[in-house]
């Protein structure tokens, strides 16, 4: 086990905080009293915060639609978009280096494939549209 760098271009909008739905769930079924520990089991009475991942967000292989949803290191925040890698990881080739590189039909296009995916599932802020340098440490 090691650490691997990324560094990815993403070029999309920020989406943190529209991926999941956070509820607040008690901790144990026993009836409610005073206090911060339940009288009966001895679990904290404060709500746990729940994070359910939205319907249009496939968790398992980070993708909304046809974009690609790249983390920071500590998820605190989140792209989507059309992105390309470099990492620390795998072997190194005299042709490609470590970068796993997407070719690049027209440019001009990323802008309106991102906007409609994105507007399927209300995301889409212009505001937040443009190349991100997004870096991740997986430790």
């Amino acid at each position: 086990m090691g650490t691997d760098y990324y560094a990815y271009a993403v070029i999309g909008c920020e989406v943190t905080g529209k991926l999941y739905d956070e509820t607040g769930v008690r901790r144990c079924d026993c009836p409610i009293g005073p206090g911060r520990f339940c009288a009966h089991c001895g679990k904290s009475t404060a709500l746990e915060v729940r994070h359910t991942p939205k319907t249009f967000y496939d968790e398992n292989a980070h993708t909304i639609g046809i974009l690609t949803v790249s983390f920071t290191t500590d998820y605190k925040r989140a792209f989507a978009g059309i992105r390309t890698k470099v990492s620390s990881e795998g072997v190194y080739s005299e042709k490609k280096g470590y970068a796993d590189l997407r070719p690049i039909p027209n440019p001009a296009d990323f802008f309106n494939v991102v906007k409609a995916e994105l507007e399927k599932f209300d995301l889409w802020d212009p505001s937040s549209f443009g190349l991100w340098a997004v870096l991740h440490c997986s430790y």
